[in-house]
């Protein structure tokens, strides 16, 4: 992809997260608010197990679904993208059932103080939007729709969700006064969201002249894949979430919602590297199938330099203005936030400046490699956040976050330029080590 190419397309995708992150911010300024830290802080714990849960129900296969709807699309077998849709979508529908009821039987036998069983039940059909809509994501961004396969999620769930709150005040029924009310108005922004992307994947899905039957060879290949990538995507998802649960076990509800708004400050810095990984993803499987190690390089370097560039921006803008930003939008009672934000925003600096590595070796065939960091890294943070934060609450759990993703990059790093020749840092493509 050449370098104007790469910026237009990575400026769209980017525009689509600044702008749904604009409208989820508002959305969680005004729920923050309205809540208060304690209410909010349940909110935030609830939304944190359900990310950890929908793991399982998802197995990896969206990333399985980019990859192989890329490689089908290359090899123009859209039969075969059509069969593996349809065999994910059963796998994913299965298993998002057993996980609701996983949860919802912990919480019946292992009932919480803190946490209210409505708010949970209310958070229950957040599994099955979640994986499914996932799964719609991937397979627009696997037939080259990259940013509109990310409209419904990184957009449109924002906008419901803010509209939902709107409605609350206009109908006169009040506003959401705990954490199960908001939970409601998460669950309908989500269905709403998936439904309009379940429109525009009918939209654009390819036909086949006959019906693709997989062999047996090849569904075992697909579940084999997906289990990897699965424990890959799960101790992704584990790095992000574990530290608000493991803060809400060692803490208070007030702890967790503090750290929750540090979280969401702080994420500005990550969002440059995302919206470049949704864009240049199905580009990095065709490189690597056509062995263009060159403009492989370039495109991983260019990457690396335009995320690492946009997080350094953020965090000075953060270090000096962190502290009147956060009372502006979220109110006094979170300006202690701003110690965990700054180590928080080091981190994702760090994770941008590695650039786009972990995609590139689990796009490249590499998942075991790539899971082998992820778990070094989950080692790491669970370990920090059990020494750091009995003693220093959400900057601990910051300090453990920071610290996972700088060992996993790294892991990740010298991977890729042993097993690919690609050096994953904003460096010149020169410097690159040819296999």
């Amino acid at each position: 992809m050449k370098a104007d190419g790469l910026i237009r397309s990575g400026t769209l995708s980017l525009s689509i997260r600044v702008a749904g992150m604009a409208l989820g911010l508002a959305a969680a300024i005004i729920l923050a608010r309205l809540l208060g830290p304690t209410a909010y802080g349940e909110f935030s714990y609830v939304l944190a197990l359900v990310a950890l849960i929908a793991i399982p129900a998802q197995l990896g296969l969206p990333n399985l679904v980019i990859r192989e709807t890329a490689r089908a699309q290359h090899a123009k077998e859209p039969g075969r993208t059509l069969a593996l849709w349809r065999w994910v979508h059963v796998v994913v529908a299965g298993m998002s059932g057993l996980c609701m009821l996983g949860l919802l039987a912990a919480f019946l036998l292992f009932p919480s103080s803190e946490i209210r069983f409505e708010t949970v039940l209310w958070a229950l059909p957040l599994l099955p939007l979640l994986a499914l809509g996932n799964i719609r994501g991937a397979a627009l961004r696997g037939l080259g729709w990259v940013n509109l396969g990310q409209l419904p999620e990184s957009l449109l769930h924002g906008a419901f969700l803010l509209l939902g709150i709107g409605v609350v005040f206009v109908i006169g029924t009040g506003v959401p006064v705990d954490a199960a009310d908001a939970m409601k108005l998460q669950c309908a922004a989500a269905l709403l969201a998936f439904l309009v992307g379940a429109y525009w994947l009918a939209l654009h899905r390819p036909t086949a002249a006959e019906r693709f039957i997989p062999s047996p060879e090849m569904r075992r290949s697909w579940l084999t894949s997906s289990l990897i990538l699965g424990l890959v995507a799960g101790l992704q998802s584990f790095n992000s979430s574990a530290d608000i649960v493991m803060l809400g076990w060692m803490r208070d509800n007030e702890t967790v919602g503090v750290f929750k708004v540090a979280i969401l400050m702080s994420v500005v810095a990550s969002f440059t590297l995302a919206s470049l990984n949704a864009v240049i993803m199905p580009r990095v499987v065709t490189l690597l199938q056509s062995g263009q190690q060159a403009a492989l390089q370039q495109i991983v370097s260019r990457t690396a330099r335009i995320s690492f560039g946009a997080a350094l921006a953020t965090l000075l803008a953060l270090f000096f203005f962190g502290t009147p930003l956060i009372a502006l939008l979220f109110g006094e009672a979170y300006s202690v936030a701003y110690p965990a934000m700054i180590i928080l925003v080091v981190g994702h600096a760090i994770n941008a400046m590695f650039g786009p590595v972990s995609l590139l070796l689990t796009m490249a065939g590499h998942e075991r490699d790539t899971l082998r960091g992820l778990a070094l890294g989950a080692t790491v943070n669970v370990a920090a956040n059990l020494t750091l934060v009995p003693v220093y609450g959400g900057v601990g759990a910051a300090a453990g976050t920071t610290l996972s993703l700088l060992t996993w990059n790294a892991f990740l790093f010298f991977r890729a330029r042993s097993r690919l020749g690609i050096v994953c840092l904003p460096l010149h493509p020169a410097l690159a080590i040819p296999q």
